[in-house]
């Protein structure tokens, strides 16, 4: 099984906040990610990109949104 957390497409102030409060200076911000000075790449994601990048055939997906910022997927293949 897999599980993977992320940021969601909502969290862009919560991360800007939160790698300034850690001493990192963002220099560059879009609607897919943050870049800092010391070089952290940090993307963000909705469901159907994270559908895109682990829903494979025969593998079961699934998405769930704990809080307005955050994704957990979770993926296991089927059985045979």
């Amino acid at each position: 099984m897999l599980i993977v957390s992320v940021y969601s497409k909502k969290a862009l102030p919560y991360q800007k906040l939160l790698y300034e409060r850690a001493g990192w200076t963002v220099i560059e911000s879009t609607d897919e990610y943050v870049v800092t000075k010391e070089g952290l790449i940090s993307y963000r994601f909705d469901r159907e990109e994270l559908k895109d990048l682990f829903g494979r055939e025969g593998y079961e997906v699934f998405i769930f949104s704990p809080t307005k910022i955050s994704l957990i997927l979770t993926s296991k293949k089927l059985s045979e």
